[in-house]
């Protein structure tokens, strides 16, 4: 289910936008989620692919804003 990545939120405030400051926040994507395994994924490549979802989403949406 959607939330909000508070986390992710907070390590984006002041940092300086580039690359290697969005990789750290988005790292943050799965902090304080229990992420759940099925028969079409585990949780540790959901988490992976909430990490990857996450800084592509940051990237878009400052792509945008310049």
């Amino acid at each position: 289910h959607p939330y909000r990545a508070k986390a992710v939120e907070s390590a984006l405030v002041g940092s300086d936008g580039s690359a290697s400051a969005i990789a750290a926040a988005a790292e943050h994507a799965i902090d304080g989620v229990s992420v759940n395994s099925d028969i079409h994924a585990n949780a540790a490549y959901r988490s992976a692919m909430a990490v990857v979802h996450t800084r592509r989403a940051i990237e878009a949406a400052l792509g945008r804003s310049a």
